[in-house]
């Protein structure tokens, strides 16, 4: 079980959404033309918050690209504070941006930062 402060740092925030029935709807609208059949569930989110912290501009253009990589891996089970995350798999990233357009700065210390969200989905 990889532990998520591993591989997204330390300034991170891990929030889990509730699971989500899969339905299909067959049909038409109207005196009971409308039919549903539940398929079970779409497993629950798991949404991890950060902020990216190095020394130059590349090695925060390297992290981003290894965050971004893991939306092609497999399932994996994943630990946070305590917590066990099975069989997730990574969906969506995305690279906060402020109202100039721009994702990665240079702070006061010195520091190039980025933040980003990154949306998984358990599977169980």
């Amino acid at each position: 079980m990889v532990e998520l402060s591993s591989i997204f740092g330390s300034e991170i925030k891990v929030t889990i959404e509730p699971r989500r029935p899969a339905r299909t709807y067959h049909g038409f609208a109207g005196v009971a033309g409308l039919t549903a059949m539940s398929l079970g569930s779409r497993g629950f989110g798991l949404n991890v918050t950060g902020t990216i912290r190095d020394a130059s501009r590349a090695a925060v253009e390297t992290d981003v690209a290894i965050i971004e990589s893991l939306q092609w891996l497999g399932i994996a089970d994943y630990s946070h504070q305590g917590s066990n995350y099975y069989r997730v798999l990574w969906e969506d990233f995305e690279v906060h941006r402020d109202s100039s357009g721009k994702s990665i700065h240079l702070v006061a210390t010195g520091e190039f930062t980025c933040r980003f969200t990154i949306h998984g989905k358990g599977l169980i």
